[in-house]
């Protein structure tokens, strides 16, 4: 077990994680379209509002929203890339921490 990246887990644990965060960015990515937008049910007050409020024309509208629950997902994905990172270290619980 090296520690060339970091001095608390192994290389193996680290690389492992890092692959796990990539492979959600790549699995959330691929199941985002303008299709299945448009499949989706879609507030058109909202997105009027967005676009005359924040001066957008359509296609960036919609990238806009088409991206949002990219980045939920992803926020989640990193999330769970912190718990298990921590769940490397030895002798650390990770029960005990209170996450905000």
């Amino acid at each position: 077990m090296t520690n060339t990246y970091l001095s608390y887990i192994s290389d193996e644990h680290l690389l492992s994680c890092i692959e796990n965060l990539h492979n959600s960015y790549l699995k959330t990515k691929a199941n985002v379209s303008k299709k299945k937008f448009y499949k989706n049910k879609i507030d058109t007050i909202k997105l009027t509002f967005d676009a005359k409020f924040n001066d957008l024309d359509e296609e960036t509208l919609i990238k806009t929203e088409i991206n949002r629950p990219i980045d939920k997902s992803i926020n989640n994905s990193i999330g769970t890339f912190h718990k298990q990172i921590l769940g490397g270290i030895d002798n650390f619980e990770i029960d005990k921490i209170k996450w905000f």
